[in-house]
């Protein structure tokens, strides 16, 4: 399905600029197209090169902190078990609600912190692909491009065709770097 879309969006300017009564040069037309690997842009760029270790960085910081809750709560479970045998049934009852809301808190502050990171990955490559779409709209104006199509969708293509290492290059030199930023956990929950 693809592919006759491509083809008859090439006709289409093939034709719309005889039926504009213009004699176009033999390679006026095709000119007027490009090529982009979007997939190699993204995963080249250095800003993208650089989200990955600033996620696991904070990804471990926040593990270490998880961990020593879960250490804190292992030692309060031994010690809630020694305490039933000499504290009162509902004592004891109240101490281990007490101790499940804390576990309960724990995996919901687990799930909260995935959410944020997830959404400060997703912010870090909306940052990434923003300027990417810049960088090819100012390519496709200085060369007078009408239309950019991604890699995908063609099977063969001649290299001159091809902006890919262009864009690269500009997104690199625009964008070397992206911080990544982890939300607040108000800015992760959904309104109500």
């Amino acid at each position: 399905m693809r592919y006759p879309l491509v083809i008859f969006i090439l006709c289409f300017f093939v034709n719309l600029s005889y039926a504009n009564g213009k004699n176009p040069a033999p390679n006026a037309s095709l000119e007027r197209f490009a090529i982009i690997n979007i997939q190699k842009v993204i995963r080249l760029s250095s800003a993208t090169k650089a989200i990955k270790p600033q996620i696991n960085k904070i990804r471990e910081q926040i593990q270490g902190k998880i961990k020593d809750k879960e250490k804190a709560l292992k030692a309060e479970k031994l010690s809630l078990q020694e305490q039933k045998v000499i504290l009162s049934p509902e004592a004891y009852r109240q101490r281990r609600l007490d101790f499940q809301a804390k576990v309960t808190a724990l995996q919901s502050d687990v799930r909260s912190f995935r959410k944020r990171l997830d959404a400060a990955g997703r912010a870090a490559m909306g940052q990434v692909n923003q300027v990417f779409r810049l960088v090819a709209v100012k390519i496709a104006a200085e060369r007078k491009i009408q239309l950019i199509l991604p890699r995908t969708s063609t099977i063969y293509v001649d290299p001159i065709f091809d902006i890919t290492d262009e864009v690269l290059r500009r997104l690199n030199k625009r964008l070397p770097t992206v911080k990544v930023v982890l939300p607040s956990e108000q800015a992760t929950k959904p309104a109500r």
